[in-house]
């Protein structure tokens, strides 16, 4: 099970959090969905197998609100080619939340969309560990 929380804008009242909810608990792999008016979140428990999220950002969109999008920008030291490229796109591109990841060579730096404001964090850990010859740090995050 994967847990995998997403800001939700344009909720004004408690029909609105239980729309989306409902939504989300219908999709499939979703063990809970639980969403907080007050902070504009939704907390998703689901089966990666069965559900990505951006399928979760999409049921959102669907029943009429926002899903909020944010970047976090990292530097990586350590690459040389384009296999090096290739290799910690596709790394960042299998952590959950992230909907694309574009690596410059030219600048070794990478900007990644994510589904999550404290994508940052977790994309640094995460890319340190799946590409463990290259270096990463946080640099931003928008």
């Amino acid at each position: 099970m994967a847990e995998f929380e997403i800001d939700v804008e344009g909720m004004t009242c408690a029909s609105c959090s239980a729309r989306v909810e409902r939504a989300l608990n219908k999709l499939p792999g979703v063990k809970a969905a639980a969403v907080n008016l007050a902070t504009e979140r939704a907390e998703v428990h689901f089966d990666p197998q069965q559900l990505q999220p951006e399928q979760i950002a999409a049921a959102i969109a669907e029943v009429g609100y926002t899903p909020v999008l944010s970047e976090a920008e990292l530097a990586v030291e350590g690459m040389s080619c384009a296999s090096c490229v290739g290799r910690v796109e596709r790394a960042l591109r299998r952590t959950p939340g992230v909907i694309e990841a574009t690596v410059n060579l030219a600048t070794d730096r990478q900007k990644n969309a994510a589904l999550i404001t404290t994508m940052s964090a977790k994309l640094e850990a995460l890319s340190v560990r799946s590409c463990s010859q290259y270096s990463c740090c946080a640099c931003s995050g928008k």
